[in-house]
């Protein structure tokens, strides 16, 4: 089956809050937009939009957006539909979504692993924090990725976009942010990562 990944006609911010209005679980923007949404100003242009729930929500999800068309990146990177019931295990956690097979692609569903009541690192699971902690609100009340968090992530591989994250957002950053975000880097990817010198 081929597919245009370069098709994306992402959901604005407000969009999906819509979307997700009557999701009964928890979730939040995450991402480029969520950082955004953080510091209340668009610093660059999104190419798509990422929506974080969590694993143990996956059907909900599923039921919220039955009406759309669902695709999972399976490892090494291809598209494949995710089938109705169908449970998702680590290392799947890339959700593609569109409305029908010809419309463009509008969210990216982003999986996250929890253990009680903490989130778990994918990249290395002696990384983790409270659940309660994990997601913050925009002046709109919108929910959003706590951004020390959506650092962590970006962190692995370092591309124009994601340095510019980084340097829009440190000046936002509390002390315990920066700190946490400092230690978490080091631990993930070395004591040499490039932005621990910044932190």
């Amino acid at each position: 089956m081929p597919f245009d990944y370069t098709n994306w006609a992402p959901l604005t911010p407000q969009e999906a809050v819509e979307q997700f209005r009557e999701f009964a679980s928890d979730w939040c923007i995450a991402g480029g937009w969520g950082l955004d949404l953080f510091m209340e100003k668009q610093t660059r242009q999104h190419g798509d939009i990422d929506i974080l729930i969590f694993r143990k929500d996956q059907g909900k999800v599923q039921s919220l957006l039955a009406d759309h068309e669902l695709f999972v990146v399976d490892p090494p990177g291809q598209l494949r539909p995710w089938l109705p019931g169908e449970t998702l295990a680590p290392p799947l956690y890339n959700i593609w979504v569109r409305a029908h097979a010809d419309a463009p692609w509008s969210i990216q569903l982003m999986i996250q692993d929890t253990e009680g009541e903490e989130w778990v690192f994918r990249r290395d699971h002696t990384i983790r924090g409270a659940l309660s902690k994990m997601i913050v609100y925009s002046s709109a009340a919108w929910p959003i990725l706590s951004p020390e968090i959506q650092l962590l992530y970006k962190g692995k591989s370092i591309g124009a976009k994601d340095q510019a994250d980084f340097n829009h957002l440190l000046p936002y950053l509390s002390t315990p942010q920066k700190e946490w975000l400092r230690e978490k880097l080091k631990t993930a990817y070395g004591n040499f990562h490039h932005w621990v010198a910044g932190l």
